[in-house]
């Protein structure tokens, strides 16, 4: 990290994740100064606790009354992913590792008839496509394949801030001032005892926007935590699988919960322990969100046969089990239905952003282009 920072520029960055440094990269491209304040890691927080799925919106036809629409971006993030993105004004990211072309869909038994259509639908539109269990590698139960990239979050936040290192700054309390800059410059950010003046203030923290929120006096956006119970799961021998699956129960008879698996490599990232394996199973789903007080051993006793089923011949007796409790920080919205789209918001110099999902990140970046460029 630099040293020094520039005194003066357009834009002071809150937030070393996915969204932070994709508006970073974007705003540099378009020729304006920028700096990015992060209190620790690249991605600390919910870029590397996310499984890394590139999503397009099939994955929300399991749910009831999901009808699947999401925002495309697969092939603008391909085309980042190719290298092709530079010609775009968009980040290089060659050097992001893809671990998976995309997660199955396992059901042990024939889906339910609209369903069933539904996922015609998004076989015809190339969301997904039909799993072939002729084809080596198909697993048991795979009734179709999204064609979903799922990447490794540590080499894709390695790509985005690379060429940026003498623009950003670990600091785990810098200070913010709205009120003794200039008109032109009405941001005053203290960072390490350096001062920076900037234009506008961009708040891409994730949970952390509400503390900064509280610091600036705002009192919107609000912001609500989505907690969940996820699990990572190491053993010597645990084979590299993406997934998701229906499949059990969860309270009060609910059928056909889901839940999520997704590998990482060893040492991809910094919350798990050292494993003995090559592989890490990071597995999500209603059971991580249904807010049940469950212990690590109630988790396990409920999810572990689940697994058996879906996954036969994977012996889940030796493996250890670990309890990962996540705040997802999301705005709160004015009429009670969660959405599925990007967040950003303008309060005078100040831009809060939250990008809800992963893939979303680019679309975070063009608003707050946007909203920099329109009051320039």
């Amino acid at each position: 990290m630099p040293q020094n920072l520039p005194a003066a520029v357009d834009v002071a960055i809150v937030g070393g994740g996915v969204a932070g440094l994709w508006i970073l990269h974007r705003l540099k491209r378009r020729g304006m100064t920028a700096v990015l304040i992060e209190r620790g890691p690249f991605g600390d927080g919910q870029t590397l606790y996310s499984q890394g799925i590139l999503h397009r919106g099939p994955k929300y036809l399991l749910r009831p009354g999901g009808d699947g629409s999401f925002p495309d971006l697969l092939s603008r993030w391909n085309e980042c992913l190719e290298g092709r993105g530079p010609d775009r004004g968009e980040p290089d990211l060659r050097a992001v590792r893809t671990l998976s072309p995309g997660p199955w869909l396992l059901s042990r038994s024939p889906l339910a008839a609209d369903l069933a259509n539904r996922f015609e639908a998004a076989t015809e539109l190339g969301l997904v496509r039909k799993a072939d269990p002729a084809v080596p590698g198909t697993p048991v139960h795979a009734r179709y394949r999204f064609q979903e990239p799922v990447l490794d979050m540590a080499s894709l936040l390695a790509a985005l801030a690379g060429p940026y290192a003498e623009c950003c700054r670990v600091a785990a309390d810098p200070s913010f001032d709205l009120d003794s800059g200039s008109e032109e410059e009405p941001v005053k950010v203290t960072v390490g005892g350096q001062v920076i003046k900037a234009r506008w203030l961009v708040l891409a923290a994730g949970e952390g926007n509400e503390a900064l929120l509280q610091r600036l006096g705002r009192r919107n956006p609000v912001m609500v935590k989505r907690p969940l119970k996820m699990v990572c799961i190491d053993g010597e021998n645990l084979p590299p699988t993406w997934a998701h699956a229906l499949d059990g129960e969860i309270a009060e008879g609910r059928e056909g919960a889901h839940f999520t698996v997704t590998s990482h490599p060893q040492g991809s990232l910094p919350f798990f322990p050292p494993s003995p394996g090559a592989w890490w199973w990071y597995v999500g789903g209603d059971f991580s969100e249904a807010n049940l007080p469950w212990s690590m051993e109630q988790i396990r006793e409920f999810l572990q046969p689940i697994l058996a089923r879906n996954f036969p011949g994977v012996d889940l007796a030796g493996t250890r089990w670990h309890l990962m409790l996540v705040n997802r920080a999301e705005p709160l919205p004015s009429d009670g239905l969660r959405r599925l789209e990007p967040f950003v918001h303008v309060d005078g110099p100040v831009v809060t952003v939250w990008p809800l999902k992963l893939v979303l990140a680019p679309l975070v970046a063009d608003r707050v282009v946007e909203v920099v460029e329109g009051g320039a």
